[in-house]
């Protein structure tokens, strides 16, 4: 069913312009689900024949999951640095102390 012919588009088929709908559907932003409901399929694997990601929707996503990345080292390195401080705060000072100081310090209310 060659209609492209007849509009002087020879290779245009219904598939390819149903193909380009979900294209477009996709780069919108609808997710698998949706194309799969707006294509009237009974499977997502059906759907997922659709859902090819182009170069600029890789490009794209490659940039998101690096931001996400550093955003996450960002956290990590502060999470660390506030870790060495409480142990500095906290363990070391208190391994430092004898069991007297410490006994001192709990009846004073942690004032030694």
């Amino acid at each position: 069913m060659a209609i492209g012919q007849d509009v002087g588009l020879p290779g245009l088929r219904p598939h390819r312009l149903r193909h380009t709908y979900a294209t477009r559907l996709r780069q919108g932003g609808a997710d698998a689900a949706q194309v799969q409901a707006l294509l009237s399929h009974t499977y997502l694997e059906t759907a997922a024949r659709y859902l090819r990601a182009g170069p600029a929707e890789q490009a794209a996503v490659v940039e998101r999951y690096a931001a996400l990345v550093e955003q996450m080292q960002a956290e990590t390195t502060a999470i660390l640095a506030l870790a060495d401080e409480l142990a500095k705060g906290t363990i070391e000072t208190v391994l430092a102390k004898s069991d007297l100081e410490l006994g001192i310090e709990a009846l004073r209310g942690g004032q030694l």
